[in-house]
């Protein structure tokens, strides 16, 4: 493993003198601040991703994506801004110093991708354009997966081999089997264990209808996990016993109205279904404006519902993001409701790009 770890960190310091590389790494920082009014208690979350391409030959390319989080709350053991069932913000992640969020080589075909190595599900699913404005965790992954599975969920990761097969036009087939336990520490992200660790497989379609049309974009998907029980659930007897689960989603982008000058009016619906998991059964929709102040700028509204074995969870979400030269500027407004409490809570991201 430590030869790993030596290679790991070798490779892109040697590789860029004999390699046609981009520039410089793309650098995305990420602050958000959190405040729960029903409850005074406050977050500060900080996120710093770096991401670099380099190529090795024609059409292939060595792929590293860093991810550094501090998560002020889980830092000193506070727990989450909101004691609902599911993670309240899509950042909202445990801290972690430095960790693999992706390494590994891509080779491009014609109508084609192949990528082995280091990998995380944000990098090839649920970042569709409409769905990615929301900033609660349901914009992200959604609760019958992210809650049912030991996802390679953000900032962990695991070995993976993924593809993408354009069938026809603007139909993409993208499928990705991954080691089936996750992790954020480096000498376990490169674990390939399947008798151990199990595995984890998801697979998707995506019809993209074209820009400025009435046709929008229409994903179906699928997952399946052969994976150890928790940590709580497991006995001295069968430490490594595996448990198999599915689930099934589709999430609609819809335009609903197209003004001459590109202004648009948006639905979004999306949901999942994982039978005999923590969450089984989850649900939203909502309707996104483009257009409000400023040409790239959005306002949207989202209602979610996530049914759990121990209950259910209904969120609200009222957002505004508004581009400027430097990045983002996003302010939201969040209702949420468990069975056994309800939180209103304010936050304020910033996205730099650099």
């Amino acid at each position: 493993m430590k030869r790993i770890l030596l290679i790991a960190l070798f490779v892109p310091l040697v590789l860029p003198t004999f390699a046609t590389t981009k520039p410089a790494p793309e650098i995305t920082y990420t602050t958000e601040g959190l405040w729960n009014a029903s409850t005074g208690h406050a977050n500060w979350i900080n996120i710093l991703n770096a991401y670099h391409e380099i190529g090795l030959w024609k059409n292939g390319t060595l792929d590293i994506d860093l991810l550094a989080v501090n998560n002020l709350r889980d830092a000193q053991g506070k727990g989450g801004t909101a004691d609902n069932l599911h993670i309240f913000s899509a950042i909202e992640d445990e801290s972690v110093a430095l960790s693999l969020f992706e390494f590994g080589l891509t080779q491009r075909f014609d109508a084609s991708t192949l990528s082995f190595g280091v990998r995380n599900v944000n990098k090839d699913y649920f970042g569709s354009p409409w769905n990615s404005v929301f900033t609660s965790s349901v914009g992200g992954l959604f609760p019958s997966l992210s809650d049912s599975f030991p996802i390679s969920d953000s900032p962990m990761s695991a070995m993976c081999l993924h593809s993408e097969i354009t069938l026809f036009r603007r139909l993409v087939w993208k499928s990705s089997l991954y080691n089936g336990v996750a992790s954020n520490r480096w000498d376990e992200v490169f674990n390939i264990r399947p008798k151990r660790d199990g595995i984890f497989s998801i697979t998707e379609f995506t019809y993209t209808g074209k820009e400025g049309t009435y046709v929008g974009r229409y994903q179906l998907g699928a997952a399946f996990g052969d994976t150890p029980l928790p940590e709580a659930q497991r006995s001295p007897q069968e430490p490594n016993k595996k448990h198999k689960r599915e689930s099934v989603w589709t999430l609609v982008e819809q335009p609903l109205y197209i003004a001459p000058d590109g202004r648009q009016l948006t639905l979004l619906l999306h949901g999942g279904w994982a039978p005999k998991s923590e969450c089984e059964l989850y649900g939203a929709v909502g309707v996104l404006w483009q257009g409000l102040l400023s040409e790239k700028d959005y306002i949207g509204l989202l209602y979610d519902r996530s049914l759990y074995t121990t209950g259910y969870e209904t969120e609200i979400e009222l957002t505004y993001a508004y581009p400027t030269s430097f990045g983002t500027v996003q302010p939201a407004l969040h209702r949420v409701y468990t069975h056994t409490s309800a939180h209103t809570i304010a936050m304020a991201k910033v996205i730099f790009e650099f």
